[in-house]
């Protein structure tokens, strides 16, 4: 019986048509999220999460190749929420958690322990027929011929798409750094892919993921689902968001509007004709065609500038150790990226905007490959618009964008007062009462302050709270999730605030 049969048995009230789902791929679920974590019981509560979607959302399928992509995609936003919640979680489980036995792995070679923790992001960024045949092949277990079935071709053909998957999944493997040959790449995928979970962990996950409504669930898979729901939403409405703006940007075209600035202006975001020769910054090694990415990802981690900072709402980024103000990015104008992220991410969408810049260019109808062009404008007092070509996309400046520019202060509000012992702060010009700052509430920071300055603590109070939550974390603060509360009519805000870092 196939995949999609047995959902729909399931949607018609059949726990043991989902129990067999369950079983079919937990192991390869399980071993996605075990690769991409390092930690068997983060694993468990991913595995758990991923089939708690499935039951709740209980999606429609024309094929068995649809819900792999689906169930694929939807575990690797489990993991990614589990992650986040495991980086600002303060203790790791209870110590009768951890005496757990994990489930013993193969003995697995040197060449795919170097491969494993970029397996599921390459696979991501194979094109759909190569991705599907891989996942059908080795993540589902299926025979050449089952997958020929599957996939509407010859046994053959079958093979050969599965070959060639194999090769280019190789060959971005060789990107990476990660030298592995074909055949032992097709045997580590063959082998090492489907992790065997912990005994009893089909039960579990069909249980919670079958529970009425309401029903407890616990805590770590609880926060990974809704983890996972907020991402799997945001791409929805990245989509939708999209659709709009481009509706307004071809109309504006249509009806060929412009915007008339006084004598003498110009617009800081408008796409000029370069002053100067353009510049190849560096010019990629390989002459390789460029990987295109369509628009339903997922996407790599990726950027084209090693920093990035703001001026109100125009970004500086930093391109071969020099830092210019952004005008375009290819054809594109900034203004037109930042009111696309806006729509689609507001208040999140500084954040957003260099670690996703290949899915967000990707939904605006402008895929990208290995190389972009910027349009810049230099910082000196010529203001010199120039291009710059050919500038890599790596996974290197993507890390690099989260090291903000020096400062001297490590403040995040304006102002703060308080009102007893509850702080209220300053941001933008308004006041708000502080209720939490990286889900740490402000009632525990205050309690920490005073412990640890004494009478002096509302004075160190902003002065040390990154170095206390920094502490807390084990991790540099780049950016901050504040939750606050307005003054007028106590609305919950959330915002996040680029945290400047001490020089």
């Amino acid at each position: 019986m196939t995949d999609v049969e047995l959902l729909n048995q399931h949607r018609n009230g059949s726990d043991s048509a989902f129990a067999d789902l369950v079983r079919r791929h937990l192991t390869w679920v399980y071993g996605l999220a075990r690769r991409r974590l390092g930690d068997a019981h983060l694993a468990e509560d991913v595995a758990q999460a991923v089939f708690v979607l499935l039951h709740r959302k209980s999606p429609q399928f024309t094929a068995d190749r649809a819900m792999m992509s689906w169930l694929y995609k939807t575990a690797r936003y489990a993991s990614d929420s589990a992650a986040r919640g495991e980086r600002r979680r303060q203790q790791r489980e209870s110590k009768v958690a951890m005496s757990r036995p994990e489930a013993a792995a193969p003995q697995e070679p040197a060449e795919w322990q170097q491969l494993a923790p970029l397996l599921d992001e390459l696979i991501g960024r194979l094109p759909r027929a190569d991705r599907e045949a891989i996942l059908l092949r080795y993540y589902r277990d299926l025979s050449l011929a089952e997958v020929a079935a599957e996939i509407g071709v010859t046994p053959d053909a079958a093979r050969k798409r599965v070959e060639r998957g194999v090769e280019k999944l190789r060959q971005l493997a060789a990107e990476k750094g990660a030298s592995v040959s074909v055949a032992g790449l097709a045997a580590g995928l063959a082998t090492f892919v489907r992790i065997p979970p912990p005994a009893g962990l089909v039960a579990t996950a069909t249980v919670v993921a079958t529970a009425p409504a309401g029903s407890a669930m616990a805590a770590s898979t609880a926060a990974i689902v809704k983890g996972a729901l907020t991402m799997m939403t945001t791409t929805k409405l990245t989509f939708v968001s999209f659709a709009a703006v481009a509706i307004v940007l071809i109309g504006g075209v249509i009806s060929g509007a412009v915007w008339l600035l006084p004598d003498g202006q110009t617009d800081s975001n408008n796409v000029q004709t370069p002053t100067t020769a353009p510049t190849t910054v560096p010019a990629p090694a390989a002459a390789s065609p460029p990987v295109q990415y369509d628009a339903t990802g997922p996407f790599p981690r990726v950027a084209p500038f090693a920093g990035i900072r703001w001026r109100g709402e125009v970004p500086e980024v930093q391109v071969n150790g020099t830092w210019y103000e952004l005008v375009a990015i290819d054809d594109l104008r900034v203004n037109q990226i930042i009111s696309f992220q806006k729509s689609s991410r507001d208040p999140l969408w500084r954040k957003h905007f260099g670690e996703d810049m290949v899915e967000v260019l990707s939904h605006m109808h402008h895929p990208i490959g290995d190389t972009i062009n910027l349009q810049v404008r230099t910082l000196d007092a010529n203001k010199t618009v120039t291009m710059l070509q050919n500038v890599p996309m790596t996974h290197e400046n993507r890390e690099a964008l989260m090291v903000m520019p020096a400062s001297d202060q490590t403040v995040l509000f304006s102002a703060i007062r308080w009102q007893d012992a509850v702080p209220q702060v300053q941001i933008n010009g308004t006041w708000y009462e502080l209720v939490s700052v990286e889900r740490e509430p402000a009632r525990r920071l205050v309690d920490s302050a005073k412990s640890a300055y004494g009478d002096d603590w509302q004075n160190q109070f902003q002065k040390n709270l990154m170095d206390v939550l920094k502490h807390k974390s084990n991790r540099p603060i780049y950016w901050a999730d504040l939750q606050l509360r307005t003054l007028d009519n106590n609305e919950q805000v959330m915002l996040t605030i680029q945290v400047p870092q001490p020089n």
